[in-house]
């Protein structure tokens, strides 16, 4: 059996963290609440965390838009949330991020994650089944937590903000994916006809 990764490309773009006091945050994929995409999890993350400044972009849609933003407003961080809906090339509206975040209870393969890092971008995200173990090296380009483990995943986002966690810089957080791109990609299925014969 052989492990091989969808190719990606390394950006030219790479995507800075912001240099203020506010951290900002994204999210972007469909808005499920409590479906594959788990929202609600986020929402109640985010919602533990706010004794601390972060603002969250949500780009994406989805049938529970209302449910959460409905969800925000109970949280008491509604006004920390821009909801920018579905963009079609959603990298280039962002100018400044500290991490992504992906909270789903299943992925085949999260290519947001990869996306991200291309782009220079940490990520923060839920341990799943398959996936975000392949490409987040812990501490390193993000972060994972249990999934469902809200006081868990909490801890880890103090531990960012009181600067117990950093991550490396843009520039390294995309060589870290390099398995992924499409000339490593390339060079490893060669490698694997070669074995099979």
């Amino acid at each position: 059996m052989f492990l091989v990764y969808n190719p990606i490309d390394p950006q030219e773009k790479l995507i800075p963290r912001t240099n203020g006091y506010t951290k900002e945050f994204v999210y972007i994929g469909r808005l499920q609440s409590k479906g594959q995409k788990n929202l609600t999890e986020l929402i109640s993350i985010l919602g533990a965390t706010t004794a601390y400044p972060w603002h969250l972009r949500v780009i994406g849609a989805g049938d529970d838009e209302a449910t959460l933003k409905r969800q925000a407003k109970d949280a008491g961080i509604a006004e920390r949330i821009t909801w920018i809906g579905w963009q079609s090339q959603p990298w280039d509206i962002l100018d400044e991020v500290d991490l992504l975040f992906l909270t789903s209870k299943f992925e085949g393969l999260p290519m947001i994650l990869a996306e991200a890092m291309s782009y220079g971008v940490p990520c923060f995200s839920a341990d799943s089944p398959t996936g975000p173990e392949d490409i987040i090296k812990d501490g390193a380009n993000g972060t994972l937590y249990t999934p469902g483990n809200v006081t868990q995943a909490h801890e880890k986002l103090v531990g960012f903000f009181e600067k117990k966690t950093t991550y490396l810089s843009p520039e390294e957080v995309q060589m870290t994916i390099t398995k992924m791109y499409t000339q490593q990609y390339l060079a490893t299925l060669k490698q694997i006809l070669i074995d099979i014969q």
